[in-house]
């Protein structure tokens, strides 16, 4: 599915550079490319309360709490979603596959009882 997306963009962007450059019709490059951008900058669309974490290997992931904190909101590179608190841990949140234990110098995200981010700390603010 997110091929064909890709595809559709791609020649949008194709129609839509033959139609510049053969007409007189101007298109405003700026908002086009808004258009055809693929939300690689997920960073600077985060609310602010979102924490950012440094794992091993360098790899990173974001996360907010939702609901009085009953929830969260993942956010890695390439998918973002949703697990629920653990009623029986603190500080566990869950979906059934994809486990986040949240712990002051090792947090970690694991799928499938697999650690996909590992050793991870919290990325303190340099924000004054």
């Amino acid at each position: 599915m997110k091929t064909l997306l890709k595809s559709n963009k791609l020649f949008l962007a194709c129609l839509l550079s033959l139609l510049n450059s053969c007409s007189s019709l101007t298109l405003d490059t700026e908002k086009i490319t808004d258009v055809l951008t693929w939300g690689e900058d997920k960073v600077n669309s985060l609310p602010k309360s979102a924490v950012a974490f440094e794992c091993e290997k360098s790899k990173d992931f974001h996360m907010f709490f939702l609901e009085n904190d009953n929830a969260v909101w993942v956010v890695l590179k390439n998918r973002e979603f949703r697990l629920n608190k653990d009623s029986e841990q603190t500080n566990v949140y869950t979906n059934g596959d994809t486990v986040l234990e949240l712990k002051p110098n090792n947090t970690v995200l694991t799928i499938q009882k697999k650690p996909l981010y590992d050793l991870c700390k919290e990325k303190k603010s340099t924000e004054g």
